[in-house]
């Protein structure tokens, strides 16, 4: 497991030593002056001042700048808010984000029997209506209007290991997820909801590398499937859910189907839920 003082090292040395260089490819910092503001102060004082305070001024980002013991002013700290800067801030931001952090594990005797237990899920971040072109939101009338990051997570509950934030638009469906072009390992067993569900990423994950199958292990996905995917039996007739569906409230049912016309193998798993008026679960 990562502890906290390692976490904290690695983003020190992005911080620190990654900065300059960042700020070199982007055009961000053209020339350095003595003692003035340099790519590092202006990195350091916008991460810790707006994590401080999330509308603070040119002012407030000065005082923060000057605890480095930096000769700046406000108008040289609002010079920077250009283009340029923007690029550094992002490559700063994917450096961030893609450090490799670890959780605890998961000791669970039944996830144990396969290599990788891959959990991905996502979230949502909405940021000021200024950033739409950069990162577009999504919903409603003024959807041009809105700016969001969707940001993407697999966690390996039997390592810890968690891989992302991978960052999007915030419009990014799920199933669109920048993770479905990972290569799952043999032998692992993939769990998303409802929103990640797609035939892509389930023939991928079932199908696979179809010469590995039986030979490292198969792939092996736990989703929550979609009322309109086509299911087929085992003899290739067209299974109508009507007929199948448990009839007493917490009744479960398994059932062997066959997903879409190219027949991917499914077992499904039905429970009969109880539903008050207002429509929902009980």
């Amino acid at each position: 497991m990562s502890s906290i003082t390692q976490i904290v090292e690695a983003y020190q040395r992005i911080l620190t030593e990654k900065v300059p260089a960042i700020a070199k490819e982007t055009g961000a910092v053209k020339r350095r002056r003595k003692n003035g503001l340099d790519a590092v102060t202006l990195v350091q004082s916008m991460i810790f001042g707006y994590w401080q305070d999330s509308d603070l001024r040119t002012s407030g980002l000065l005082q923060v700048a000057e605890r480095r013991e930096v000769s700046v002013t406000e108008s040289a700290i609002s010079q920077r808010f250009t283009k340029e800067s923007a690029e550094m801030f992002r490559s700063v931001m994917q450096e961030l984000v893609g450090l490799t952090v670890e959780l605890e594990k998961v000791e669970t005797p039944l996830l144990k029997q396969f290599t990788a237990v891959i959990v991905e899920d996502s979230s949502s971040v909405s940021f000021p209506p200024a950033l739409a072109e950069i990162w577009k939101g999504c919903g409603g009338q003024n959807c041009k209007k809105n700016a969001a990051v969707k940001l993407f997570v697999w966690w390996n509950v039997l390592t810890g290991r968690v891989k992302g934030p991978f960052l999007c638009d915030a419009r990014t469906s799920d199933y669109k997820s920048p993770l479905q072009r990972e290569e799952l390992p043999a032998g692992s067993l993939y769990l998303a909801d409802l929103g990640f569900f797609s035939k892509k990423a389930i023939e991928k994950t079932i199908n696979g590398l179809k010469e590995e199958l039986g030979r490292k292990g198969k792939r092996y996905v736990v989703t929550r499937m979609k009322s309109s995917t086509a299911l087929y039996t085992r003899s290739g007739h067209r299974l109508t859910l009507r007929g199948v569906l448990p009839a007493q409230v917490g009744q479960v049912r398994e059932l062997g189907v066959l997903l879409y016309k190219d027949r991917l193998p499914m077992r499904m798993i039905m429970v009969k839920k109880k539903w008050n008026l207002s429509g929902k679960k009980g």
